[in-house]
């Protein structure tokens, strides 16, 4: 497989600020973040007198402080995975007491998920000759054996070409369509779990495949204790309203972090539909595709 290494597990490791922003604090202080906002927003900084409204930095460190307005909501989450919920016109001022008790597994997750990198821009260009760009599955590991297929289209009224290959490189399945979308059979051969495929799509009059990528279903074992995870951050997360995204956020965390990048794409998918102007759900969704691709999807970082 051609995955790349995500990034390290250590939880302890520096947090790197994940959006350019002129109050920038010390990359290492950050001990909570904003995962869910609606409305208006504003921060003020250990480092500044002011308030920032509906800031594009949702990294806070110590000493930070969120206040809501008038009908407005905002969720934080703490590195140790404690919680805190600002109804409208309501305030909060991060502090490190809020770390004085840990959520073990959900901890590292949040502490992980404050812990990443920021994506590149994207320098991908397609051009007047638009060949198909596998969205998913890529890389990674998925949790279905039945798996669905998606990539960016060429020109309209393109046929495209679908094969799906074993670990000998062996045909196992093969589609050819109009649409850009594509499920594998539930007739077909079931797929082994612990074994890792190659899927590769082109355009039909074309010779050669024109992008690919590389799955394993994991075991039903695996795939359980991911739903009981699903159930556990659901149960602590619940939701404050139809378009609060934290559990979906920490669920993908989760995924991304075990590199199930195609069933935590879907998920930000999900998350974006609900709150289109979610940063962290776009950095997120940033990082999937500057890891595993494709990259031409990468949104460039607000300045």
């Amino acid at each position: 497989m051609r995955t790349k290494h995500f990034i390290s597990d250590a939880i302890t490791a520096v947090l790197l600020i994940t959006n350019f922003s002129s109050y920038a604090q010390p990359a290492d202080s950050a001990i909570a973040s904003i995962f869910d906002a609606k409305g208006r927003i504003a921060i003020k900084t250990q480092m500044s007198r002011r308030w920032e409204n509906n800031p594009r930095n949702w990294q806070l460190c110590e000493g930070d402080s969120v206040k809501t307005d008038k009908q407005a909501s905002a969720t934080i989450l703490y590195s140790n995975g404690n919680e805190v919920r600002l109804g409208p016109q309501k305030s909060h001022r991060i502090t490190r007491l809020e770390q004085r008790s840990t959520k073990s597994k959900l901890a590292s997750i949040i502490s992980w998920l404050l812990d990443q990198e920021k994506p590149l821009k994207s320098g991908a260009s397609r051009g007047a000759d638009k060949p198909p760009v596998l969205i998913y599955p890529r890389d990674g590991k998925i949790l279905s054996t039945q798996p669905a297929f998606a990539w960016l289209s060429s020109a309209p009224g393109t046929e495209y070409h679908l094969q799906l290959f074993s670990a000998n490189y062996s045909l196992f399945w093969q589609i050819t369509l109009k649409d850009t979308m594509a499920s594998y059979p539930g007739t077909a051969a079931k797929l082994m779990h612990g074994v890792s495929y190659q899927v590769e799509i082109k355009r039909k009059y074309k010779n050669s495949v024109e992008d690919y990528g590389n799955f394993m279903p994991v075991s039903a074992a695996e795939s359980a204790s991911m739903a009981v995870l699903q159930k556990e951050i659901q149960n602590t997360f619940q939701t404050s309203g139809p378009n609060d995204v934290t559990a979906d956020l920490v669920y993908a965390a989760a995924l991304m972090k075990e590199e199930f990048f195609t069933e935590a794409l879907l998920v930000l998918q999900g998350a974006l539909k609900k709150q289109p102007n979610n940063q962290m759900v776009r950095t997120m969704l940033a990082q999937i595709y500057d890891q595993v691709g494709p990259q031409v999807l990468i949104e460039p970082m607000p300045q």
